[in-house]
């Protein structure tokens, strides 16, 4: 259980996200902004909402409606300007796409054609899925991913780790909600 001043919320990690409940962000906010105060990191450095257009305009690109959890999160916050998520740069939705064609455009080259991924239960044996969708980035082009296209025993919206020179591919969240929730904010 994660507690917040006014929330006690609790998440297990690998318990996937229900389209059928409601998003309700607001426990997920008041933990990220006690983080980011007590790390001194700048709140400012949550960007405003996406529009309905621009997750539109995202979905279009991507080709593949996003999760409801996934929506409502961009709804309120659309990525951070800095690494303030475990170190890692959460991204907006524009950056989502921008990395996302780098992977598919290195899927299409066949530059994973020789590539033996090793993925842990619930993640396709595949070196890259244009259905993973980058969440995060380290600079070093690793990422966090939504899967969108699990393998057997996986869930559409979990989190999987993507690391560009390692073959794993392990699920580390059952959904954006969660990852975000007991992900460290403030670490740089």
């Amino acid at each position: 259980m994660r507690r917040t001043r006014n929330h006690d919320v609790e998440v297990d990690a690998l318990t996937p996200f229900s389209d059928d409940s409601g998003v309700d962000t607001a426990p997920l906010w008041a933990l990220v902004a006690e983080q980011l105060t007590a790390a001194g990191a700048d709140l400012d450095a949550l960007r405003s909402g996406a529009t309905e257009a621009d997750i539109a305009a995202a979905e279009a690109e991507l080709g593949v409606p996003l999760p409801e959890d996934v929506r409502a999160i961009h709804r309120d916050h659309d990525g951070c300007s800095e690494a303030l998520l475990d170190g890692r740069e959460w991204l907006s939705l524009g950056r989502m796409v921008s990395e996302w064609r780098v992977w598919r455009d290195l899927l299409q080259r066949g530059c994973f054609e020789d590539a033996e991924p090793a993925p842990s239960g619930g993640v396709k044996p595949q070196w890259f899925n244009p259905l993973w969708i980058p969440v995060t980035h380290d600079g070093a082009g690793n990422h966090h991913c939504l899967d969108l296209d699990p393998g057997r025993g996986g869930v559409r919206g979990q989190v999987i780790a993507l690391r560009h020179d390692d073959p794993e591919r392990v699920v580390v969240a059952g959904s954006l909600y969660a990852f975000l929730l007991m992900a460290e904010w403030g670490a740089r």
